[in-house]
């Protein structure tokens, strides 16, 4: 997945390019776990392409009854509906 127009740290729009996903999935996926390695440089959140790459080797499955994959839906659907609560 390196492609060369991505640079090697990169803040949350880039990555959820690179693992054409949205930005709100990483972004929920930091509060409820599950995601990518990243690093905090003051405000700024940075995820190293290396981190994304093994990530995404992490997701890999034979099929759709895999229990981890199950796990990490059920985390973030329910982490996304406390959030919807507080509106």
């Amino acid at each position: 997945m390196h492609q060369t127009n991505f640079p090697p740290n990169m803040r949350t729009p880039d990555a959820a390019r690179y693992l054409n996903v949205s930005s709100s999935l990483l972004e929920k996926m930091r509060v409820a776990g599950g995601g990518p390695t990243y690093s905090k440089v003051g405000r700024a959140v940075l995820y190293r392409m290396p981190a994304l790459d093994a990530w995404l080797v992490k997701q890999e499955r034979q099929n759709t009854s895999d229990r981890s994959a199950k796990a990490l839906r059920r985390g973030v659907v329910a982490q996304s509906m406390e959030d919807n609560d507080g509106l």
